[in-house]
């Protein structure tokens, strides 16, 4: 056995808790594909980094940025959701009544995704102002081309399937 794993034998033996340390190391496994976790043996990649390591790993593997993406819209306006965010934070600018579209990536780009897409304080009352939500071409919102955001500190989480995006929850005040 490994000095690592014996480490980690002893410490679940001994019900130890240790603060982790800049230099102590973490194994990471990622599957090749979705249809791998079903598969007798599975093809997993494997990597072990130090935990001071890890922020830069995460970035450079392109997973999930924690912090959120913060888009100011404004009427007329058009943009596509970054997709290494899972929280978008919509700001209206305030300088005229319309809608700002948000162009969805494609589902199948990221698949088992969960976004969250809020609007803070800053949108007209009387839902003069609007983001919409549009899907890429050949992709749906809950079977929709689109879905649309008007209301002060509204939002909604959606998922990609890998096909489509649905909305698994929608909040309006």
């Amino acid at each position: 056995m490994s000095n690592f794993l014996q480490d980690i034998m002893g410490m679940l033996w001994q019900k130890q808790r240790v603060s982790p340390k800049r230099d102590d190391v973490i194994g990471i496994g990622r599957y090749l594909s979705k249809e791998e976790k079903v598969k007798p043996k599975p093809q997993i990649t494997t990597k072990v980094i130090t935990l001071a390591d890890l922020k830069t790993f995460i970035s450079t593997e392109g997973l999930v940025t924690i912090k959120p993406y913060n888009l100011l819209a404004g009427a007329g306006g058009s943009s596509t959701m970054p997709s290494n965010y899972n929280l978008i934070d919509v700001s209206w600018d305030g300088l005229g009544n319309g809608t700002y579209v948000l162009n969805l990536p494609l589902a199948s780009s990221l698949p088992y995704r969960n976004i969250r897409i809020i609007t803070d304080g800053s949108l007209d009352l009387g839902a003069q102002d609007k983001i919409l939500l549009t899907a890429a071409v050949g992709d749906t919102i809950d079977g929709g081309a689109n879905f649309e955001l008007s209301k002060r500190y509204e939002g909604v989480s959606i998922w990609s399937d890998g096909t489509e995006w649905i909305v698994i929850q929608a909040k309006a005040h």
